[in-house]
């Protein structure tokens, strides 16, 4: 709605109206004036006087006095007088100060000029823009945990930075969570446990120690753990199962039934099949000098989607290997049979 600003010349409140009402009459609602509402702002509305409205005598002083310096400078503000004449009935005539005459219809309803309210329109002004900056900024926050909200693999990989502590020192034997020779798991694992190069000795150090780790029960671990037989020939002792779902005495079997010096290099076969269950952490657990070529084959297999790399050497160093873990944000681990795998026990 469009409005005009007035100034009553009665009470010079001033007053707002729809600019629809512009060229005719109002009333000021604060002293009940009749006033002329102007075409344009640069017009001022004048009051409307009835002609045949008494004069108020001024009364004259018995003898003249010269006016006091008090009296003549002071400026009074003109009354707002609550008290209203009665209204009058049907048509009557009006004159201006600038001796227009207008008749008004007092039949007819005479638009009431309510007092112009800056505070109510500047504190409307501010609640919409407050409301309107809220509601954006709720979208911008919405927008931002969108894009920024970490996928359910980058929560996983985090989580498993954080809960990673791995101590050469401590004894895996003594550690609660479930873990590979110490390595504490999360999520989804998987195990290449290359035996072609371990003696007996060394399989019967590793074994319990791996059977120990696995056999904590976590229903939010999932390992797959796969060995070789005899003739190198690849078994999959787990595929990809809940670790409070493994069969700790059908697992033990199967580490005692893995042969040492076994024939053949599962190396590669082996870490391609782990990978089919798309792991989060590769663990390679093996007793054998990994030289370039062969790490180079297993990088190629990792996909590039990212998969944690993290490697146990029994007896043996690989700087091949202990590279291509760093380079995927794993642990390098050396095991010896004479200290740390002869000192740990149950």
């Amino acid at each position: 709605m469009t409005t005009i600003d007035l100034q009553c010349p009665g009470c010079e409140t001033l007053l707002e109206l729809d600019r629809g009402f512009a060229g005719g009459v109002c009333r000021c609602s604060d002293c009940g004036t009749l006033m002329t509402v102007p075409d344009s702002a640069a017009d001022r509305p004048e009051r409307l006087e009835r002609p045949d409205a008494p004069v108020q005598p001024q009364s004259r002083p018995d003898s003249p006095s010269k006016p006091s310096r008090r009296a003549s400078t002071t400026r009074t503000k003109p009354t707002r007088s609550r008290s209203r004449e009665p209204e009058p009935k049907g048509k009557q005539t009006y004159r201006t100060a600038s001796g227009r005459t207008i008749t008004v219809d007092h039949d007819r309803v005479i638009p009431m000029a309510p007092v112009k309210r800056h505070a109510v329109r500047a504190a409307t002004v501010l609640v919409f823009v407050a409301v309107v900056g809220g509601v954006l900024g709720l979208c911008g926050f919405g927008v931002y945990l969108m894009w920024s909200r970490p996928d359910a693999k980058q929560v996983a990989e985090a989580q498993y930075v954080e809960t990673f502590q791995f101590d050469p020192d401590a004894n895996p034997y003594t550690i609660a969570a479930p873990h590979v020779l110490g390595l504490p798991l999360t999520n989804r694992v998987a195990v290449v446990y290359d035996t072609t190069t371990l003696t007996a000795d060394q399989l019967a150090s590793v074994n319990p120690l791996l059977l120990d780790g696995l056999r904590r029960g976590d229903p939010a671990v999932a390992v797959t753990l796969i060995a070789n037989r005899a003739q190198g020939e690849l078994d999959t002792l787990l595929d990809e199962r809940p670790l409070d779902r493994v069969d700790t005495e059908a697992l033990r079997r199967d580490l005692a039934d893995l042969t040492a010096n076994a024939a053949g290099s599962p190396l590669i076969s082996a870490t391609q099949r782990a990978l089919n269950d798309d792991p989060e952490v590769l663990i390679l657990v093996t007793a054998r000098r990994v030289d370039q070529a062969e790490a180079r084959a297993v990088a190629n297999l990792l996909p590039p989607s990212g998969v944690r790399l993290d490697a146990v050497m029994i007896d043996a160093d690989s700087f091949a290997l202990e590279d291509l873990t760093r380079e995927h944000g794993g642990h390098y681990v050396t095991l010896a049979s004479d200290q740390e795998l002869a000192d740990w026990q149950p």
